[in-house]
């Protein structure tokens, strides 16, 4: 029989102010240490096993913190013949922290998506969603993500809200336009970790969604694990926003776009599809001009040929004489269009 030393979730509530998210406190009848993750409301999210010295209880912590965010890590399991929790473990497979005891397995594994900080519980959440006016995300209005002046080379802007004190981005076009925008997160880091994830999946059309939520439509964004990680403002219609969606060639800041000067294109009114379309269709069909022709810096067309790509796009990306170049082929391989070093 394993024994084990967790308290009841009770005892790990109301044990004084919590620093980035966790309490620490020894308990007076076992004289071990303990922690808990706990909301914005100071409520348990996940706790820990007793410890018998503070150093010991202190690098758990800095264990949750490296193994939180890793879905991995997760897995909802049953005490015998009652209530689900979810554990997380670090990398050796060994349990570093527990969830309270839930009815349901569905319950247990909504925990996750708080533990991992992808989503904020709590009164700075209600904060926010009473703020942006919708019960059902923690989205802030389209408005509250305008004129904000730090915008970075990729179109990124960061702020921290007045309303909600969460932080948030937002991705706009190369005019300024708002594109996209985040729900909140907690602190600075999740927030960055955040853009990180639009940048490593806005340039795949299958993560784009046309989803509806109180009767208007969005395009959302979603990581590799189905987890919606920015959303767009509203579309007129379900039709206006799926006509983005399906125009191969409309990825903000993608490479095709970015060759052809567009940039993103996502909030551009109607009719832009179809002149994005011709302006495509000319580039493919226009004959290529050698480089000898003028002052410019690409290859001849061989050297573009037999890269490897690196998606379903069919974009490959390759070296050479210290110049960075990137090609696009057709579904048989063959060169459609070619960058300039």
């Amino acid at each position: 029989m394993i024994i084990e030393d967790y308290l009841q979730c009770k005892e790990y509530e109301n044990q004084g102010a919590h620093v980035d998210g966790f309490v620490a406190f020894q308990h007076p009848s076992t004289n071990l240490y303990y922690f808990s993750m706990v909301d914005a409301d100071g409520k348990v999210l996940l706790k820990s096993e007793g410890y018998t010295t503070e150093a010991a209880r202190d690098n758990g912590i800095d264990s949750v913190k490296r193994n939180r965010e890793i879905d991995a890590r997760y897995k909802v399991n049953q005490y015998e013949g009652g209530k689900y929790y979810l554990s997380l473990k670090a990398g050796n497979h060994q349990e570093i922290a527990r969830s309270c005891g839930f009815d349901s397995e569905a319950d247990a594994r909504e925990i996750m998506e708080f533990a991992t900080l992808r989503k904020v519980r709590g009164g700075a959440a209600l904060r926010m969603a009473a703020a942006s006016g919708s019960t059902h995300d923690d989205y802030l209005h389209c408005d509250d993500y305008k004129g904000h002046a730090d915008a970075n080379d990729d179109g990124f802007v960061k702020f921290k809200s007045a309303k909600s004190g969460l932080n948030y981005f937002a991705m706009n076009d190369k005019s300024g336009d708002l594109v996209f925008r985040s729900e909140g997160y907690p602190n600075e880091a999740v927030r960055d970790n955040g853009i990180a994830s639009v940048i490593k999946n806005r340039d795949i059309r299958e993560r784009y969604k046309v989803i509806e939520v109180e009767g208007q439509h969005f395009v959302a964004l979603f990581a590799g694990n189905h987890k919606e990680i920015a959303r767009s403002c509203p579309f007129a219609s379900a039709a206006a926003a799926a006509a983005w969606v399906n125009t191969d060639h409309n990825y903000p800041y993608g490479a095709i776009a970015a060759a052809l000067g567009l940039g993103a294109v996502a909030a551009m009114p109607a009719g832009t599809a179809k002149v994005v379309t011709e302006k495509l269709a000319a580039a493919v069909a226009a004959p290529p001009v050698a480089p000898a022709d003028k002052d410019d810096d690409y290859l001849a067309c061989e050297a573009y040929q037999g890269h490897t790509p690196v998606d379903s796009n069919g974009i490959a990306r390759f070296a050479k004489d210290g110049e960075q170049y990137f090609v696009w082929y057709d579904k048989d391989g063959n060169v459609l269009l070619r960058s300039e070093g």
